[in-house]
């Protein structure tokens, strides 16, 4: 009761020049609804505001959102965390939504990217772009079918791929959910040569054995 009557700026001055301030001139002066979110500096805590102009004046419905914006800048904090986690891995690591559409690639992800495509490719600029699109020559291939088989199963999926065309082997760890997949990769192309030079030498050795024994048979030593 001891505001009735009052002017709301004398009655509130530490809002004078603020956001509620414009925002309740702004919807006056034009005679338009207008919606916004502020910190008050009455409270320190977060509002929702609604302001709906008339002849009369102004009517305004107010919500206290203190907790939800706590909570988003939590999960703002919990992301960039997540993030840097995510750039400073070894792997290459990229999140897509169920159309297969990036919504996440680390710097190792673009780069690896841009070396198989060819091309020139930045974090923002792939991010919306579907893999197929990206990478083509993946259309088809063993990646499409475990990928697709991930998601369609819910079930995590690893597997080595060969990159079509090329000489790079890939050992890729899918991890589906109900947004999409995420998925991990590190390029094991010189273990896989490593792998393989080391069996050569092991069926040489085999050979060369069996090529002795059959000399001490012939009584050649």
């Amino acid at each position: 009761e001891e505001l009735l009557g009052k002017n709301c700026w004398e009655a509130f001055p530490e809002l004078v020049d603020t956001v509620f301030y414009h925002k309740y001139h702004e919807a006056l002066r034009e005679q338009k609804t207008v919606q916004f979110e502020a910190r008050s500096p009455l409270s320190e805590s977060w509002y929702e505001v609604h302001a709906y102009p008339s002849e009369e004046g102004l009517s305004v419905y107010a919500r206290d959102i203190t907790e939800r914006k706590h909570m988003e800048r939590e999960l703002r904090e919990s992301k960039r965390r997540n993030e840097e986690i995510l750039e400073s891995v070894t792997d290459g690591f990229y999140a897509m939504d169920r159309d297969w559409r990036f919504t996440y690639l680390n710097a190792r992800a673009v780069r690896f990217a841009s070396q198989l495509a060819g091309k020139e490719f930045t974090q923002e600029g792939l991010l919306g772009r579907t893999l197929w699109e990206t990478l083509p020559a993946t259309v088809g291939t063993n990646i499409e079918e475990e990928y697709r088989r991930a998601v369609r199963e819910q079930q995590t999926s690893v597997f080595e791929y060969p990159y079509p065309g090329g000489s790079q082997v890939f050992e890729v760890h899918a991890y589906p959910s109900k947004q999409g997949l995420s998925v991990y990769f590190r390029d094991i192309t010189e273990r896989k040569r490593a792998e393989e030079q080391l069996t050569y030498y092991v069926r040489l050795r085999e050979n060369m054995h069996d090529a002795f024994i059959a000399m001490d048979e012939r009584l050649l030593v």
